[in-house]
């Protein structure tokens, strides 16, 4: 459509051109200001350039913003298998690893604001593998929005990215050895649903069975993270109940974001509310409608209180209540 607008503004200019000599001198300065438009709007990118820059920033950058400039709620629900708001939190404290050091995207199809491609990856934890993803104009922008299917699965790019992985954390040769050995009893197809439903139960029971000192010192470091807040003694005990725990339960604190604030509240009842503050303050709802919301949290049971902040729709109910 640009080119045959190009080809008309030509047909144009020749005619001008053809035309009288003061024809010309009038028409001319039009004709240079268009043609000047004209250029710069064939330089704007395109919805499938735009398409191609976000699936390379959000699988390559390594930014925490990326995850809520180029990715829905719906992608991090499947991305990360949690619900908001430690979908969000857990992309961006998983930023650093980004899933690609490069990606080829193809096979890119626009239907107005919803477009699907096929994104080869290289390195990362699809290493030879590829998806087709769905994306939604939202926000201004093009997002990720969707896994829709594996178009190529490639097995030992899969492993290459698991075994790099462990040994990211640290993991003894040993445990490397098992948890190798024990994702051969999952069959490809197996590995292909849970990179679309963002299910990791298997893997993170595979670590637990392998490497459970190496679970335990993962989550005991992830309690002492300053933006949680936790006092020292809430960090000690939490610490005594993650060795207390059995490895069922390890596995659900690693997996369960409503497990793993079950398991801070215990130690510190004030914690949520502490961070669900800090948040509040963070944000533009205003100090009334902020104390509000906290103070409908502390008239909840702890039970209730970790179902409330999970539920996105009764939490947005609350937001607008205390509104009004």
């Amino acid at each position: 459509m640009r080119y045959v607008f190009v080809l008309l503004l030509v047909g144009f200019a020749v005619q001008v051109w053809r035309s009288s000599k003061r024809i010309r001198w009038m028409a001319g300065g039009g004709v240079l200001l268009l043609a000047l438009f004209v250029f710069q709007w064939l330089n704007l990118p395109t919805d499938e350039a735009k398409i191609r820059q976000t699936v390379e920033i959000a699988s390559t950058s390594g930014n925490p913003a990326h995850c809520d400039e180029r990715l829905t709620q719906r992608y991090l629900r499947q991305l990360t298998g949690l619900q908001p708001p430690f979908a969000d939190e857990t992309c961006e404290s998983e930023a650093a690893w980004p899933a690609a050091d490069a990606v080829e995207t193809s096979k890119v199809v626009v239907d107005g604001d919803r477009a699907t491609a096929a994104v080869s990856y290289r390195g990362g934890s699809l290493d030879g593998s590829t998806l087709v993803l769905e994306l939604v104009w939202e926000e201004g922008r093009w997002k990720l929005d969707r896994r829709v299917a594996v178009a190529h699965f490639d097995r030992a790019g899969f492993d290459r990215a698991y075994k790099a992985n462990l040994v990211e954390f640290d993991t003894p040769p040993r445990a490397i050895k098992c948890a190798l050995g024990e994702t051969q009893r999952f069959s490809d197809s197996e590995i292909e649903r849970a990179i679309l439903n963002g299910s990791y139960r298997g893997s993170a029971e595979i670590i637990v069975a392998c490497d459970r000192p190496g679970v335990e010192r993962h989550l005991a470091k992830a309690v002492k993270d300053p933006t949680i807040g936790l006092p020292p003694k809430a960090m000690e005990c939490a610490e005594d109940r993650i060795v207390a725990s059995t490895d069922e339960e390890l596995v659900r604190l690693q997996l369960d974001g409503r497990a793993y604030m079950k398991l801070l509240l215990d130690c510190d009842p004030n914690v949520l509310y502490d961070r669900l503050g800090r948040k509040l303050a963070a944000g533009d709802l205003g100090s009334e409608t902020n104390e509000c919301i906290l103070k409908a949290f502390h008239d909840l049971s702890t039970d209730r209180a970790i179902h409330l902040i999970y539920d996105e729709d009764r939490y947005r109910a609350l937001i607008e209540t205390c509104k009004h």
